[in-house]
């Protein structure tokens, strides 16, 4: 029943109103306006997925993204630039892409990350990839999420690169393809998760880059051992600006069946200066072997031509057939053409490099004895007492008198810390060399034994070799200068030519500026402040006229003579090439022996603070106490301190934790620390240098 719309009234069945004559027939219903209106919705999405599902996703340029593209579905074309890390815990997948503005980092979760990995499309560095995803935008800093496999497609970087020469990769290679060939010199793990294979060929080396991650992804490399020849297959990537190539898959690296050649032999009369940098392979007979403060030197002979080959200490300590390598041997060494103050050196890298072709003619009533392995102690003259008689010392000082006798030469050398004699045999060294270079007023650095005649301390080289002539004074002695007049000799046995003055010119730091850059000076000034990198140690020094940031970067640090005395408050001369890094100038020597430590220097004047005063970030103190836990993490270890009144976090890098007796780090050993304080979640005391972490 229903009432007319017009009286209100009911019409009954009728179509015409019997009460008011009104028309009820054609009137619309309510429930077709339903009908209807579900209609045009079902059509209304209908379009919107036709949309959806054929209009194009936008192309967009990374430097293009803001925070209003947050959310949005988009496509990003570039160059992978980094990764892939793969992390277990999360499941994810991340590396990052580059395109010609920017780069951003693109990240897969889960089941995403499990496609990637099952259809084998895990993207490595120089990879052409297009990756669609939605963008995160988060305080201004873009990121990309993807989905699904389909929603990456790449172009491998190592389909078929070009054999190259390890000589011929530079840092404008970086991101490209390459075949490298060559023999394994070393195989380190700097830290947990990375491999570095140091792979050599006749014209260079480089280091090829292994992660973790990779390998547990997409199968692990061979099995490899120094000396092998191999081929890789990778990208060449940077580390800061130095190429190395990453591997990108295990399958890429294989052994090779026949050796590859990385050094020419050539005679040792052909050696030039020229070939600096050069591998090449000599042979020859030992005329003489001598240890010096920071390894060994031995000179071969071969048709009266003369050559070095330095050993580095840990090097020659490892040496199996160091024994063996005596005067009369005869002796096959291939290494790297370098020269130290004129003189041509050879310096192999490995063992393999050395090779003992026949042994020393053995007199039948003398039996060899083993090269003992030498402790040299560095220390400042007034520090050498009764205690050290027998012990080899490096110390440095001046020459104040000069006195000869028949059987050799005594010098009076001075430092500010008081003087010794200084014992010179002439059977060992030339006296006229000792007439010509080592005159009153010249600064030298001595390695010798320390020995006492009449009660009064010696310091006596062995040879020629460890004596370094630091400087010379600007104007000769006078001829009122009070030397010795020598004794007749009938007869001299003439010595080895003394290691020759640095031909650096001596500049103050004032002196310095950026149109030095690339030119070597002589520097002498004292350290006054120590910090650490990832790659190196830098030493502030200050002359009284200026303050310049001396680098050492791993492979030179570890050579420097005495390098415990190289710290703060040390006194050094230092013959390095002008740099400028960033803006500011620094000084990089070349090796670590034209690092001089005229003055050892060292963190004990820093005061012993209790744990719980500390508070302020970034000063220079020194805790002491127990060893409490030992934590290792990707870049080093952390070890705790307790003083007992409170606990300590000593975050020790792995550039400083080489030169920590790792040994003795054990809990409940009583230790103190050096460092420069830090607010990284929690307080913690960071070590500049390994000879800041005393074990007792």
């Amino acid at each position: 029943m229903s009432a007319c719309p017009s009286c209100g009234r009911d019409p009954g069945s009728n179509d015409i109103c019997p009460h008011c004559g009104a028309d009820l027939k054609h009137r619309i219903r309510i429930r077709n306006f339903g009908i209807a209106s579900i209609v045009v919705a079902f059509l209304g999405l209908a379009v919107l997925w036709l949309f959806a599902t054929h209009s194009p996703i936008a192309q967009v340029k990374i430097r293009d993204v803001e925070s209003s593209f947050n959310y949005a579905y988009v496509q990003i074309d570039g160059i992978v630039s980094r990764g892939p890390s793969y992390n277990a815990d999360s499941q994810s997948l991340t590396f990052y892409v580059r395109d010609d503005t920017g780069e951003l980092m693109v990240s897969a979760f889960r089941s995403a990350a499990d496609e990637l990995i099952a259809a084998d499309k895990i993207p490595a560095p120089g990879d052409t990839v297009s990756v669609q995803g939605t963008l995160r935008v988060r305080e201004a800093v873009p990121s990309l999420n993807i989905d699904s496999s389909q929603a990456l497609t790449l172009q491998r970087v190592t389909e078929n690169p070009p054999t190259r020469d390890i000589g011929s990769i530079t840092s404008a290679d970086a991101l490209h393809g390459v075949t490298l060939r060559g023999m394994v010199r070393s195989i380190k793990v700097p830290y947990t998760g990375l491999k570095l294979v140091t792979l050599r060929d006749a014209t260079g080396s480089i280091d090829v880059a292994i992660s973790s991650d990779m390998e547990s992804l997409l199968g692990a490399a061979p099995e490899i051992t120094a000396a092998q020849s191999i081929q890789v297959i990778g990208s060449v990537t940077l580390f800061d600006t130095t190429p190395q190539l990453t591997l990108n898959r295990g399958s890429d690296m294989s052994p090779l069946d026949q050796a590859i050649e990385i050094a020419q032999s050539v005679s040792i009369g052909d050696l030039r200066d020229s070939g600096a940098g050069r591998f090449v392979k000599v042979s020859g007979e030992v005329e003489k072997v001598s240890p010096f403060s920071a390894g060994v030197k031995v000179s071969l002979i071969q048709n009266d031509q003369h050559v070095s080959v330095l050993f580095w200490q840990d090097f020659w300590d490892g040496l199996s057939i160091s024994s063996q390598i005596t005067s009369g041997a005869q002796l096959s060494v291939q290494g790297e053409v370098n020269t130290f103050r004129g003189q041509i050196e050879i310096i192999p890298e490995i063992n393999q490099d050395v090779a003992l072709t026949a042994l020393a003619p053995v007199n039948p009533t003398v039996t060899p004895t083993p090269t003992p392995t030498i402790e040299i102690l560095s220390k400042p003259i007034g520090q050498i007492t009764d205690k050290d008689v027998d012990s080899i010392v490096l110390t440095n000082g001046s020459i104040e008198k000069v006195a000869e006798f028949s059987l050799g030469t005594r010098y009076t050398l001075k430092d500010n810390t008081g003087s010794i004699t200084l014992l010179m045999w002439s059977d060992r060294i030339d006296p006229a060399k000792q007439r010509e270079l080592f005159q009153v007023g010249v600064t030298l650095s001595v390695t010798g034994k320390i020995d006492q005649f009449n009660g009064q301390l010696e310091i006596v080289p062995d040879s020629v070799d460890q004596v370094t002539v630091i400087s010379t004074p600007s104007n000769p002695p006078s001829a009122s200068t009070p030397v010795a007049t020598p004794e007749a000799r009938s007869t001299s046995t003439p010595g080895p030519t003394a290691a020759p003055v640095s031909s650096a010119p001596p500049a103050t730091i004032s002196q310095l500026s950026q149109d030095n850059a690339g030119q070597t000076y002589q520097v002498q000034a004292t350290v006054v402040e120590v910090s650490s990198f990832s790659a190196g140690f830098d030493f502030l020094l200050d002359d009284g006229t200026g303050r310049i940031k001396l680098t050492l970067f791993n492979n030179t640090y570890k050579f420097v003579p005495g390098r415990s005395g190289l710290n703060l408050g040390a006194e050094v001369s230092v013959a390095a090439q002008v740099t400028v890094f960033k803006g500011a100038l620094e000084l990089q020597p070349k090796s670590g022996r034209d690092v001089v430590i005229l003055k050892p220097g060292s963190n004990g004047s820093v005061a012993v603070r209790q744990v719980n005063s500390l508070g302020k970030p970034g000063e220079i103190v020194a805790v002491e106490g127990t060893l409490t836990d030992i934590k290792d993490f990707s870049a080093g270890k952390n070890i705790f301190v307790d003083d007992g009144t409170g606990n300590v976090q000593v975050t020790i890098f792995n550039n400083v934790l080489a030169y920590v007796p790792v040994s003795k780090l054990i809990v409940g050993a009583t230790v103190r620390v050096v460092g420069k304080t830090g607010f990284f979640g929690r307080m913690q005391v960071v070590p500049q240098l390994g000879y800041d972490v005393i074990i007792q």
